[in-house]
Formats: structure tokens, C-alpha cells, sequence
């Protein structure tokens, strides 16, 4: 009897290091809930980091990639759930590869409202 004996097993090497993962239904289904809990943590951050941070700055580029966050996020999700729905059984390439560069392009803007955040300082406060 062998301890993988049952379970598909895919080889992973990175620096020279070899290791073994179980490819289970219950790991897919681990990493499907902990991707699906992540998004729904993001949706809930950058809608409360949105609202909170309307009023630091006048700085016309921060508002402009602060506007963009909601949008970027929601375009996010929405690949995500495009992504997910269109699978069957496999993920498909070009929704997949769309939702990774809809990450990139958010983490892109989480840099530049952070830069331009720190930049002005926030200290040219606006009251509304």
C-alpha cells in the first residue's frame, strides 16, 4: 500500500525543491472557498477605504484612481464569476487569463492611490 495510492498528485518544483500536492475535491473546494472569502473581503475593504478616503485630499489624480477602485474591483468580481461559471471542469484560458490581469491591474491602482495618497500627505483636507 502506497500513501498516495487513491489521489491524483502533481509534481511542483521551485528553487530546486520538490513537493507533492494532493488534488483532491476537498483541496480544490478549500481553495475555491478561501478565493471566494478573499474577494468578498476586498469588495467589503476598497468600498470602506473608498468612502473613507474621499475627503483626505483634493489632489485631482488621487480622486481619480480613488474613483477607480470600485470600478476595478467590481470588473474584478465579475471575471471572476465569468471565470467561474464558464468552467467545465477545466479552467477556461482566456476568462482565466482575463481575471489574472484584471489582479494586475488592481494591485497597479492599490499602488497608485497609495503613492498619490502619501505624496500630498494628506493634509490638503477637504470638507463637504
Amino acid at each position: 500500500y502506497h500513501p498516495s495510492a487513491g489521489y491524483r498528485f502533481m509534481m511542483v518544483t521551485w528553487a530546486g525543491f520538490t513537493s507533492y500536492l494532493p488534488q483532491d475535491h476537498w483541496g480544490r473546494t478549500f481553495i475555491q472557498f478561501t478565493h471566494r472569502s478573499t474577494a468578498y473581503l476586498l469588495v467589503i475593504l476598497v468600498a470602506v477605504f473608498w468612502y473613507k478616503s474621499r475627503t483626505v485630499t483634493s489632489d485631482s489624480i488621487f480622486k481619480l484612481g480613488l474613483h477607480l477602485f470600485p470600478v476595478l474591483i467590481t470588473l474584478q468580481a465579475l471575471l471572476g464569476i465569468i471565470t467561474v461559471l464558464n468552467c467545465t471542469g477545466k479552467i477556461p484560458l482566456g476568462w482565466g487569463m482575463l481575471h489574472q490581469g484584471g489582479a494586475m491591474l488592481l494591485v497597479a491602482e492599490m499602488v497608485f492611490v497609495i503613492f498619490h495618497l502619501y505624496k500630498t500627505g494628506g493634509t490638503d483636507t477637504v470638507q463637504s
